[in-house]
């Protein structure tokens, strides 16, 4: 079974702490969420219900709620690089 280091990027974090704060920790509780799945159960990262590969910007999403979470996976290595609201994730 893979196991993944899950990283996340300055801007994410930025993205991420610029929010309101209960939404900061449901986000943040649905990125474990994710990473356990990943590590614990062997839920193949590209195949996870909430997972989508955008071509156009040939990078991967986590939906969380109204919010999309882009990673991009190198190797073991899964790293975040930003979060967006849905309605300016796909501009």
């Amino acid at each position: 079974m893979n196991s993944f280091r899950f990283t996340r990027t300055e801007r994410f974090d930025k993205r991420l702490n610029e929010l309101d704060p209960v939404l900061r920790k449901r986000i943040l509780r649905k990125l474990q969420e994710f990473q356990v799945q990943v590590n614990d159960y062997g839920i193949d990262p590209r195949f996870h219900n909430n997972v989508k590969f955008i071509t156009e910007k040939r990078t991967w999403r986590l939906r969380i709620g109204k919010y999309r979470a882009f990673f991009d996976i190198i190797g073991n290595e899964i790293k975040f690089t930003t979060i967006l609201h849905r309605d300016r994730a796909y501009k």
